[in-house]
């Protein structure tokens, strides 16, 4: 079935989904109250929380940054980019174990990314795929809020969705 609209929620929840699968239970779980609002049992989250709260680590962040839009072809075809920051957060307090779970989560999320990469996914009878916008940019960095210190790795990917509107392109 080809899909005639977008489904921006949907290929976001096909990465976290990924996500979800190869990490298994390596993110903190949620208590049920925010797992019945996020829809998962872990932080893995669509978007960013504007607070961390402690419980909730480490977590990870799917945060949508830019996107793209494009006609292609006769048939009215859109193809649409949207470029994903997926980050990840660590209680750094003890800065050696933080390091430790930091690289451990991120060893478990870039193979599932790049499996992802090859294969794609379907979300709301759309084709997703899934590729590196920057690999080589894998980024480390520390930082503190309220008086926390946090771990944080992050890497850039691009969702693609493909649909056709009904009525495609009128030339």
């Amino acid at each position: 079935m080809t899909a005639t609209t977008p489904a921006t929620l949907a290929a976001l929840g096909a990465l976290r989904s990924t996500i979800l699968t190869a990490s298994g239970s390596a993110f903190a779980a949620l208590n049920a109250a925010d797992a019945a609002r996020y829809g998962v049992a872990r932080a893995v989250f669509i978007g960013a929380p504007l607070d961390i709260p402690g419980d909730y680590l480490p977590q990870c962040q799917l945060i949508p940054e830019a996107g793209e839009s494009a006609l292609t072809g006769e048939s009215g075809r859109v193809s649409e980019s949207l470029t994903v920051n997926v980050r990840i957060l660590v209680d750094a307090t003890d800065w050696w174990a933080g390091e430790q779970q930091l690289l451990a989560l991120r060893d478990l999320l870039v193979p599932a990314l790049l499996t992802t990469l090859r294969a794609g996914a379907m979300a709301g009878g759309a084709l997703v795929a899934l590729g590196p916008a920057r690999w080589d940019r894998q980024t480390y960095s520390a930082s503190a809020i309220g008086g926390v210190s946090y771990r944080v790795w992050f890497t850039t990917c691009t969702l693609w969705q493909h649909y056709t509107p009904p009525g495609g392109l009128t030339p």
